[in-house]
């Protein structure tokens, strides 16, 4: 039986230093310093002040969301705004507990990712998901996808 690889060992099987590497080491920091922000503004004690921001972020998704729907085929931006949104919420809900270090492999996949099949993928969508799913769960991490995908998104949305 073979040892299953530590999560922060694991790369993509297409992960190449040059460009997913590179471009990785150039976002790095600044996605370390914006998760730890969190922790440095509430600290452990005030998590449900972090709760009550989320909260109030998906209220302010939502109606962005009713909003968008009444106007025309422009409104597909708005929308994907909003869902971005509720994927950020999630962050500010579970920064007080998850650390950068427990994070960090499922953002730098869902980086590398968006470099390797940001072409062909334009948005986040069921088959985009399912086929990171299936890259993820195969190499067998220890944690499934379904438990980090909030990270893998925060990682393909990002932009070198």
């Amino acid at each position: 039986m073979s040892k299953r690889p530590r999560l922060n060992d694991w790369y993509a099987p297409w992960w190449k230093q040059v460009p997913h590497g590179t471009a990785w080491d150039k976002v790095k920091g600044d996605l370390e310093r914006t998760w730890n922000r969190p922790l440095q503004s509430f600290g452990e004690r005030d998590a449900e002040k972090s709760v009550d921001v989320a909260d109030s972020i998906k209220a302010v998704s939502e109606a962005l969301k009713a909003v968008a729907e009444t106007i025309n085929e422009t409104a597909r931006n708005i929308l994907q705004a909003a869902e971005d949104l509720k994927t950020h919420a999630h962050h500010a809900v579970d920064a007080p507990r998850r650390r950068w270090k427990d994070v960090e492999p499922a953002v730098r996949y869902g980086f590398g990712a968006s470099l390797e099949y940001g072409n062909v993928f334009t948005r986040w969508d069921d088959t985009l998901d399912a086929k990171l799913a299936t890259e993820w769960n195969e190499k067998e991490t220890g944690e499934p996808f379904k438990e980090v995908e909030q990270w893998v998104q925060r990682g393909w949305h990002t932009k070198p």
